[in-house]
């Protein structure tokens, strides 16, 4: 039986900004984002999954067509479920993590969210979760107040408005639950962070 051959993900490399129109920002690297690396990541997926159907590799092909048919996060070598990028047509449906500066730009320099602060996540299935709110910056509902409630209704009662300073954008995925306006999810290692912003004030 032929060896499955190896896959790597591309890495999309997060940008940070400190000035300048924040809407602006976020519009282009979600542009950028959708247009260039979501199309260069499904093509890379489709030819792997060509490579193991040609060379006849002993391979689960429901993973194969899932993977043939989703953008995902992680590969389909490594253990447990494929996460799939929720698409919205050609666009990934979005989701914003209201953070500390610090915290924000560490996520966006590691290229996960370990660094979402313990303060930050709440407890359920026996793991901490990430919050991230269907609100984002620019959206007239994204005040300070309404986002330290949102924490505060997932029982994140230490954060308080002084935490809100940047923003990251990050795809909606699978793994993820939902709770009214909030998707929650446990803090992945590796993770597609599309833009790293300050918020827009109040």
């Amino acid at each position: 039986m032929a060896e499955v051959p190896p896959y790597q993900r591309p890495v999309w490399q997060a940008r940070t900004h400190r000035t300048g129109l924040i809407s602006s920002h976020i519009r282009q690297e979600v542009k950028d984002y959708n247009d260039d690396y979501l199309k260069t990541l499904e093509r890379l997926q489709k030819f792997w999954v060509t490579r193991v159907r040609d060379a006849g590799c002993d391979f689960d092909e429901d993973v194969l067509e899932e993977f043939e048919d989703n953008p995902c996060i992680n590969s389909p070598l490594s253990a447990g479920q494929l996460e799939c990028i929720q698409m919205d047509g050609d666009s990934a449906e979005l989701a914003y993590i209201y953070l500390p500066k610090s915290r924000a730009d560490a996520c966006a320099v590691n290229g996960g969210l370990t660094s979402v602060p313990d303060w930050m996540c709440f407890w359920r299935d026996g793991m901490k979760k990430f919050v991230a709110l269907d609100i984002a910056p620019t959206d007239a509902r994204s005040t300070k107040n309404k986002i330290v409630a949102e924490y505060h209704r997932m029982g994140c009662s230490e954060v308080d408005a002084d935490d809100i300073e940047h923003v990251l954008t990050i795809p909606v995925t699978d793994y993820m639950g939902e709770d009214g306006c909030v998707y929650y999810r446990s803090r992945p290692l590796t993770f597609d962070i599309i833009a790293n912003t300050p918020v827009i004030p109040d």
